[in-house]
């Protein structure tokens, strides 16, 4: 479990409702995301930060529901080219899965 954490402007598009009061630890080991939008042209882009080791991924705004799990595959596509171990990469991408929308701190 991780927060997502998104911009005001990205809550509101994804029509997402923060719960303040769900303070929990990030239980993956890159910790929480933060992203925020990025346009190149007219390419729509989201810039996707890693809290813990500012691991940076971006990745096609479009369609936007979907890009929890498109984050977790480009994590995981990163991570593949470093030198660390398969069964990492695995419990961090188990964890990904389950994630939740908040605003950044």
């Amino acid at each position: 479990m991780f927060a997502i954490r998104c911009t005001q402007t990205l809550l509101k598009r994804l029509a997402a409702h923060p719960d303040d009061t769900d303070q929990s630890e990030a239980t993956t080991v890159l910790g929480d995301w933060y992203v925020n939008t990025l346009n190149v042209g007219r390419l729509r882009l989201l810039l996707c930060t890693s809290e813990r080791s500012l691991l940076t991924a971006i990745i096609p705004a479009v369609p936007l529901r979907s890009f929890p799990e498109r984050l977790e595959h480009a994590v995981a596509r990163i991570l593949t080219g470093l030198p660390i171990a398969a069964s990492a990469i695995a419990r961090e991408r188990k964890e990904m899965r389950w994630h939740r929308f908040d605003r950044t701190r």
